[in-house]
């Protein structure tokens, strides 16, 4: 993978961080929600058996969950490592276009340059970057 598709991912890894995130939160919750009921009524042998068994299986989803996640967090770090490399004006020019995924317009406009200059600083940025990786 190219350091511009790396880059690229980078939107994308935090919508599945967010993601996995809500999934773990939902997950929690239906743990936490399972409560005993108390009743005159006799007890069936089964019941907390599948109770045992719904809760194991929350927790094998919770751990492979939170797998995708530690992955993903890693993809996220290295991407980071890789940015920081960057003199500090390509630093903002790479965060801009590819974590908040401004147009090259607005970066121009905050970057007080041209649009070809914004460019001309896009392309040394990733040719530095290819270079460093």
């Amino acid at each position: 993978m190219c350091v511009k598709d790396k880059l690229q991912e980078y939107l994308w890894i935090n919508r599945n961080i967010e993601q996995l995130e809500n999934e773990l939160l939902v997950i929690e919750s239906r743990v936490m929600k399972v409560t005993p009921t108390l009743s005159d009524l006799p007890k069936m042998k089964g019941y907390n058996d599948t109770l045992a068994e719904n809760v194991g299986k929350m927790i094998e989803l919770q751990n492979t969950i939170n797998k995708n996640l530690n992955k993903l967090y890693g993809l996220k770090v290295e991407i980071e490592t890789l940015i920081n490399k960057l003199p500090t004006r390509e630093q903002y020019l790479v965060r801009a276009r590819y974590m908040e995924k401004k147009t090259w317009e607005q970066i121009a406009v905050e970057m007080r340059y041209s649009w070809p200059q914004v460019h001309r600083i896009h392309s040394n940025a990733l040719r530095i970057l290819e270079i460093k990786s």
